[in-house]
């Protein structure tokens, strides 16, 4: 296999993939490479080849070089639970595309605020024996800067039918957003410990469950029904295996809770019981307290005043008065509420005011 070399895809923050906030990337489980904290707008191709994945949700994509390796760019941690808000595709499944070419516009302020982390994983993940070398220096780098070199690799062989028994099950996928690509790393890395090979059958296309591209591929979503078939001597056991860790939940974010409908306030009946205050909800929950009842009053205000000197005087006699108290308060307070008491005897006293 010849050499290919990746260009970087995003404009951002070149960072070591241990630093990526998720076991399934950070623990190379869908394949080794590197991770870019994007302070661009749009992803774009690493290098030329065919899109072969492409999520239903936009937040990550799959290229295949023309040598065989296959990328994974997954934009964003756990982008999946956006829905698709607030990423753009402009490729498809089976499009050819330059290096260079934009896949992917995404709003950076949306994710940012959304998702758990920004920070975009690019992977090698269909390529035995390949081997990758880092071409730019961990730090800020630009779109198009030379990231990394894949060499090596072999010439593609024919897969040998297992020998051995086989087991099958149909299951019923209840993961809220599907069989994404932490999901797909974990079912891969539980599946190529055992002494068997393991297919996942969705819609009559079928996909190695050892293989992480070939699961994404298939676009499980939630509530697909897939058709598990294992073979080999591991069969039964491997079929358990996976079966029960995809019905365990995997330990994936439930799906954000859907805002209730907001409720029409009900007009006020005329006929109030005495003693009864009239109103409507202003906003739904729970309101503990006690009700009062304020009650206006009009005071009478003399508008002419009664004259500077017994005004000044009522004036130092109220000074002097709302002083003590709030020394008095101050005196068995604490924390905030002693802050704010202070801060009412430092106005007391500001010869500005006074």
């Amino acid at each position: 296999m010849a050499p290919i070399l990746l260009s970087a895809p995003l404009q951002g923050w070149l960072t070591a993939l241990d630093e990526v906030p998720d076991a399934v990337f950070s623990a190379r489980m869908l394949g080794d490479g590197v991770a870019i904290d994007p302070t661009g707008d749009c992803l774009f191709a690493p290098c030329a080849g065919r899109i072969v994945g492409l999520q239903a949700s936009g937040h990550a994509v799959t290229i295949e070089a023309n040598n065989g390796a296959q990328i994974l760019i997954h934009l964003g941690i756990d982008t999946v639970g956006l829905g698709g808000r607030g990423f753009t595709p402009r490729v498809a499944v089976g499009d050819v595309v330059a290096e260079g070419d934009p896949l992917i516009d995404f709003d950076l302020d949306l994710l940012v605020r959304e998702a758990r982390a920004v920070v975009t994983p690019i992977l090698l993940v269909e390529g035995e024996g390949i081997s990758l070398t880092l071409n730019a220096a961990l730090g800020p780098i630009a779109v198009g800067v030379p990231l990394m070199t894949l060499s090596g690799g072999r010439e593609e062989t024919s897969v040998a039918e297992v020998a051995g028994p086989s087991a099958e099950r149909l299951l019923h996928i209840a993961l809220p957003h599907g069989i994404h690509a932490r999901p797909a790393g974990r079912i891969a890395a539980l599946a190529r410990s055992f002494d068997a090979t393991i297919t996942l059958e969705k819609d009559g296309q079928g996909a190695s469950a050892a293989s992480p591209t070939a699961l994404l591929a298939l676009a499980i979503g939630h509530g697909d029904t897939v058709r598990l078939v294992a073979r080999g001597r591991d069969a039964m056991a491997a079929l358990d295996a996976v079966v029960g860790l995809i019905e365990s939940g995997m330990d994936e974010p439930a799906p954000a809770p859907t805002q209730p409908t907001a409720v029409a306030p009900r007009a006020t009946p005329h006929d109030v019981p005495p003693g009864a205050l009239p109103g409507v909800t202003a906003a739904p929950g729970l309101a503990i307290g006690t009700v009062r009842h304020h009650r206006a009053v009009d005071r009478a205000v003399a508008v002419e005043g009664q004259g500077v000197a017994v005004e000044g005087d009522a004036f130092a006699a109220a000074h002097s008065a709302l002083s003590e108290e709030i020394a008095r308060r101050a005196a068995s307070a604490s924390g905030a509420a002693r802050a704010i008491l202070d801060a009412h005897s430092a106005l007391l006293a500001d010869p500005v005011l006074i």
